[in-house]
């Protein structure tokens, strides 16, 4: 799975917990995603959203415009 010379444990842990949690939705991320979001907001905590990104690299996404310059 990974080119690197060791596995971290901790990573390699928490793969393994999303691969359980995924196939408990039969393999659906949307359902998980719902599940997640659900527990998040039946936890009480404020969940803080992430950042915008830097408008530098909004809409300039250079894998999704693969065209060769003019």
């Amino acid at each position: 799975m990974s080119d690197l010379p060791f596995e971290d444990p901790v990573v390699k842990e928490i793969h393994a917990i999303r691969a359980e949690m995924l196939a408990e939705c039969g393999g659906d991320l949307h359902v998980l995603l719902d599940q997640v979001k659900a527990r998040q907001k039946a936890s009480g905590r404020k969940v803080r959203p992430s950042p915008s990104p830097p408008p530098a690299l909004v809409g300039n996404n250079s894998r999704a415009n693969d065209t060769p310059p003019s």
